[in-house]
């Protein structure tokens, strides 16, 4: 069941990176970033809620389309963030700057992540310990870019 959930997950990713570029265009990278980010939410919820196999699928379409965002979403804000902001030094590049700095954070944000939720997972003993998690961290994205976005 589970590389079953696995190949729509990715399926689901490469049909929502052919037509990512649509989709940005109509509804703009901060609606599509909120909206995927509580679609994770939910679909994270659903399953820890039902503990079902079923739902897991849910979350392997929902997850194959966040992750077309997920490693786009953050450069796109970064880039439109940085520009927007005036620079007294003209020989530096703050676009470049801040965007390494996201390719740095994304994977190390993961790390911190993943290195003790397992052990909050042993702890709890409850096998859906990182949904309840994963859907707290991507709700807080949600109310941090709702500041941050706006910038």
């Amino acid at each position: 069941m589970a590389s079953w959930a696995l190949i729509v997950y990715f399926i689901t990713y490469m049909v929502s990176s052919i037509v990512h570029s649509k989709v940005l265009a109509v509804l703009g990278f901060r609606v599509e970033f909120l909206l995927l980010q509580l679609l994770v939410v939910v679909a994270m919820l659903v399953v820890a809620l039902t503990q079902r196999q079923e739902t897991v699928f849910l979350l392997s379409v929902v997850s194959g389309v966040h992750r077309t965002c997920f490693y786009t979403m953050p450069y796109v804000i970064t880039n439109d963030i940085a520009r927007s902001i005036v620079y007294k030094d003209k020989d530096r590049n703050p676009v470049a700057l801040a965007m390494s700095l996201v390719a740095v954070c994304i994977p190390l944000g993961n790390c911190v992540l993943f290195s003790w939720v397992g052990a909050l997972e042993d702890l709890t003993g409850d096998i859906s310990t990182p949904l309840w998690v994963g859907s707290a961290y991507s709700f807080l994205g949600c109310v941090v870019f709702l500041f941050v976005g706006k910038v």
